[in-house]
């Protein structure tokens, strides 16, 4: 039996590997306990390693929205979801799971750079029009120079 010192060690080196895209080796380290996957974030790592070394995407949403139910304040958790959501070829629901991550967490740079590599768009200014109006579109200019 595990400590709990090394599943906390065990937990920091499976999601230091997963960050490196290194999951393959993430893998091994997560099943070398399963108290690992009690931690919600480590969960959600998990869940990443399972889509991108094995292919399993459905077994990886269900594990990665179980994680955010455990714990809907962590904003890395919404970030694997929607990796793993984007992988699976549902960028709309990716979408949602990323800027879920940013209301957490504002400021972080992983989603940011999911999304700029989406080519998001921000909403129109003037919602009630379509985007392509001219009103919305000379409005977006002149809002855009001033920033």
């Amino acid at each position: 039996m595990v400590n709990e010192r090394e599943i906390v060690a065990l937990i920091a080196e499976g999601i230091g590997l997963a960050r490196q895209g290194e999951y393959g080796k993430a893998l091994k380290i997560f099943d070398k306990d399963p108290c690992c996957t009690l931690n919600p974030v480590a969960l959600s790592y998990y869940a990443l390693c399972l889509a991108m070394e094995e292919g399993r995407r459905e077994k990886a949403i269900s594990l990665c929205v179980l994680a955010a139910e455990k714990e809907s304040i962590e904003a890395e958790i919404y970030l694997n979801l929607g990796r793993i959501l984007l992988i699976s070829g549902r960028k709309t629901q990716a979408i949602r799971a990323f800027r879920k991550g940013l209301k957490l967490d504002g400021g972080s740079g992983d989603i940011l750079i999911e999304l700029d590599k989406l080519g998001i768009r921000k909403k129109p200014l003037l919602t009630f029009l379509p985007r392509a109006s001219a009103l919305n579109r000379l409005i977006g200019i002149l809002v855009h120079r001033r920033s």
